[in-house]
């Protein structure tokens, strides 16, 4: 078994359905010890799925920030830390994750897994939400793939839902497996001129056209006036060059989710909102792929994320990138109008398709 594979057959196991915010007063007053004993089995009990690792605690008293370790002999060594209620309600709790992170390399491990398994909010109703949103985002920041971070709604069903099926252990691993490889071919398949060089392809374009009169475009307008068509190639020149900063990888992402968004009125400008979900399942990807991509999108102004309706489905939302309006919103109502392929437009950089 590679190194690839034992990761994956871990994050594999670890991948249960999110459960309700509400489902995580499971672990109210869940002791340590207790939780670790229940990891310990839901692990062996799922050794066949996994290549029959070594599984074992760690014994002595300073445990360098690992309760379990999982050794595929050979190949790797993996790390799991448990911080249960009791770890969450302490003051100093991100103070010494952040240092048990730190300290659990002494194992040399391959991977380290943190898994939070605390209530949202207890009974009384007091919350700790943002204090395990806020240690999440600060070791998210941390430039390296050593360790993965599990909310308490996605721990919930490790320890109450059984042992996985092996067709679902099947079916959720061929997702890591093809991640990439499905993503990419969309990719493929929205570029329409020459064949991509690969799915990483960051090169800059040789190909991009600049609009030269944006006739059809100002014609949608109703621009007449030459300061009004002058006003319109400047919006598509400067959003031409923003485009220009992003890879083709994540250009094709902004297309699926303008193409796929609906256009919402919010304050005095339009904006794009597409379900997060619904661009995980068009492009078979994972959540924490989508992120990054809109992560990118963010840094340069054009998207972000979020809970629009207030409740748990999360939005990719096209903000207005112009002082004027949301020109992006206005380049989907142009390709609908006048049957334009719009992923000429951003995967390509075609900008030539706005003239007459």
């Amino acid at each position: 078994m590679t190194k690839q594979e034992a990761i994956i057959n871990i994050s594999t196991i670890f991948n249960r359905k999110s459960s309700l915010d509400v489902e995580t007063s499971y672990f109210t007053n869940k002791k340590h010890d207790d939780l670790l004993d229940l990891l310990l089995r839901y692990i062996e009990n799922s050794s066949a799925l996994i290549g029959n690792p070594n599984v074992f605690k760690t014994q002595a008293l300073n445990d360098h920030g690992v309760d379990l370790i999982i050794e595929y002999p050979n190949e790797c060594k993996i790390g799991i830390q448990i911080k249960s209620h009791f770890d969450v309600t302490e003051k100093d709790f991100a103070v010494k994750v952040k240092a048990q992170f730190a300290e659990s390399q002494f194992h040399g491990l391959t991977k380290w897994y943190l898994l939070i398994c605390s209530p949202l909010t207890e009974f009384d109703g007091k919350s700790y939400s943002s204090k395990i949103s806020h240690l999440i985002n600060e070791l998210s920041s941390y430039k390296t793939s050593y360790h993965v971070v599990h909310n308490p709604q996605q721990m919930v069903n490790i320890f109450t839902g059984g042992i996985m099926a092996d067709m679902e252990f099947r079916s959720i691993k061929n997702q890591y497996y093809c991640e990439e490889i499905n993503w990419a071919e969309i990719i493929k398949e929205l570029y329409s001129g020459n064949k991509q060089k690969s799915y990483l392809d960051v090169e800059p374009d040789a190909s991009e056209k600049a609009t030269k009169n944006a006739g059809l475009y100002n014609s949608y307008l109703n621009m007449t006036t030459d300061e009004e068509k002058q006003s319109s190639i400047d919006d598509l020149n400067d959003l031409l060059e923003l485009l220009k900063k992003l890879s083709k990888m994540t250009r094709g992402f902004l297309s699926v989710c303008i193409s796929r968004g609906r256009i919402t009125n919010h304050g005095m400008f339009d904006r794009i909102v597409v379900l997060c979900h619904d661009i995980e399942n068009y492009l078979n990807i994972r959540s924490n792929t989508l992120k990054k991509e809109v992560a990118v999108l963010d840094s340069h102004g054009i998207a972000y994320l979020d809970n629009i309706d207030g409740d748990n489905n999360y939005y990719v939302v096209v903000r207005n990138t112009n002082s004027n309006y949301n020109i992006l919103a206005t380049v989907k109502e142009f390709c609908t109008n006048k049957k334009v392929d719009m992923k000429q437009i951003i995967i390509d950089l075609d900008f030539s398709l706005f003239d007459d």
